[in-house]
């Protein structure tokens, strides 16, 4: 066996036995992460943070409906309209993504709607959307948040 290769050899396995122990950790951590029973009963307030007009439905819709079947009631804090920038000239679509959100809503016992109104693809977390949603935890005092997935592979 050559010198190089007893030293290639050896490289090899303290660097495989780094990232098995690296990758381990990660999908260890992941456990924090792993979703939880709800006991729908004990649920009677919820606050769904959605990106989008529509998240709220696409994410967590079923979780909605069953809840409101149950008496739950909530809120939904919408932070982008559909525009990409103030030039954007598509002004309808903020107006028809924002009547869907509210019909859809209605079905999903969502009570009240807010709509934040920031750019597409340009959110970001500033002191306004911060406090706004702090004031909506500390008012609405919900059993449960929805949040999109954290590692959604999306700007917003």
């Amino acid at each position: 066996m050559s010198i190089f290769y007893k030293h290639f050899r050896n490289i090899y396995w303290k660097r495989r036995d780094s990232l098995i122990t690296k990758y381990y950790k990660i999908l260890n951590s992941l456990n924090s992460t792993t979703p939880v029973l709800l006991d729908i009963e004990k649920v009677q307030k919820v606050l769904v943070l959605a990106p989008h007009p529509d998240d709220e439905a696409i994410g967590c819709g079923g979780a909605l409906l069953r809840l409101a079947q149950n008496g739950c009631h909530g809120e939904t804090i919408f932070f982008t309209n559909g525009r990409k920038s103030e030039t954007d000239e598509r002004c309808e679509i903020t107006k028809i993504r924002k009547s869907e959100a509210l019909l859809s809503a209605k079905e999903l016992g969502m009570a009240n709607c807010h709509f934040l109104n920031y750019y597409d693809s340009r959110l970001k977390s500033d002191k306004k959307s911060v406090n706004f949603v702090l004031s909506r935890l500390n008012d609405l005092k919900p059993d449960i948040v929805f949040t999109p997935f954290f590692w959604d592979n999306h700007p917003d």
